[in-house]
């Protein structure tokens, strides 16, 4: 008889196989913005989508008032 653990990992890698399989007809592009879609973007808080300002984005690159370095 076999563990319960054994048969717990054999139905992940079974699934972890179905899953592979279902994706092999997509190019990179197309799994790539699949998994953005359902696994990346829906955990980013609300707002989080929303476009920088030119000062935000300034300071995020560490770039002073006048575009100097800092």
């Amino acid at each position: 008889m076999r563990s319960s653990k054994t048969e717990v990992i054999r139905q992940a890698l079974k699934e972890k196989k179905e899953r592979l399989a279902a994706g092999e007809g997509l190019d990179r592009k197309q799994r790539l913005l699949a998994y953005l879609e359902n696994r990346v973007w829906p955990s980013l808080p609300k707002g989080a989508s929303r476009r920088w300002t030119k000062v935000q984005e300034e300071r995020a690159l560490g770039y002073g008032k006048y575009g100097e370095p800092t």
